[in-house]
Parts: structure tokens; C-alpha cells; sequence
């Protein structure tokens, strides 16, 4: 296994989640700019453009997944709001409404294989949301 050097050497990551075709790698860390993409070639690793509607310090991001057909992409926040949705098109990233769910803390999310669904485990009743 080969090691990619290409990123920037901090220990403030968290979570990190390719696409399911390995194309893309999302890296959630406590600095900014607190979300990173990354779209790898071969076995490089070049840094995107921030995403226009980038989470904050007061979001305090900190999950990540894809949908199976890798067009989106859920971001769980401690912060409001507490779910960020993008939508994928090419190397672009477009936020979409958010989502209503539980006013608490967004723990972990989850897209069903089929991609209609979204699950979001929250701190709050009902602890489990289907967006």
C-alpha cells in the first residue's frame, strides 16, 4: 500500500469518506477550513476549489457520507444547521436546502444502497430521522 503525501500534514482530521467510485475524498477536520474535497487521479490527490456554502466553526462538521451513486453528499454538523446536503455535478458542489431535522446534534448519517434515503442518528427523541 502506497501512502499519498499530497495532503497538508495536520492531526485536526476526523473523519474522511471517499465516493463510492473512489474519485473523490471528503476530509472533515477541527481547522479550517473544517471541509476539504480532494479528487484523486491515478495515485494523485488534487485539492478542489472550497465549496461555496462551506461548513463553519459554529457547524462544527464532523461526518460525511455519499450517496451509492455518489451525486450526493451529507454533512453531519454539531452546529446549525445540523445537516448540510450538497449535490454533485462534474467537480462541482451545490448546497441544497437543509433538510428539517431534530434541533440536537447530528451523531452519525447513512444513505440507504439504493440512495432514496437518508438516515440521521441525532441526541434527541426520535434518534433516528429518515430525511
Amino acid at each position: 500500500m502506497d501512502i499519498a503525501t499530497s495532503f497538508p500534514s495536520v492531526n485536526s482530521y476526523i473523519n474522511l469518506r471517499f465516493s463510492p467510485d473512489g474519485v473523490y475524498l471528503v476530509m472533515i477536520n477541527n481547522e479550517r477550513p473544517f471541509l476539504e474535497i480532494y479528487k484523486r487521479s491515478g495515485d494523485s490527490f488534487t485539492k478542489l476549489n472550497n465549496l461555496s456554502h462551506m461548513p463553519s466553526y459554529s457547524n462544527n462538521p464532523y461526518n460525511a457520507d455519499f450517496s451509492p451513486d455518489g451525486v450526493y453528499l451529507a454533512i453531519a454538523n454539531e452546529g446549525s444547521p445540523r445537516l448540510i446536503i450538497y449535490k454533485r455535478s462534474g467537480d462541482s458542489f451545490t448546497k441544497l436546502p437543509n433538510p428539517t431535522v431534530p434541533p440536537l446534534r447530528v451523531n452519525g448519517l447513512a444513505f440507504s444502497l439504493d440512495g432514496n434515503y437518508l438516515v440521521a442518528a441525532t441526541q434527541e427523541s426520535p434518534y433516528i430521522s429518515m430525511i
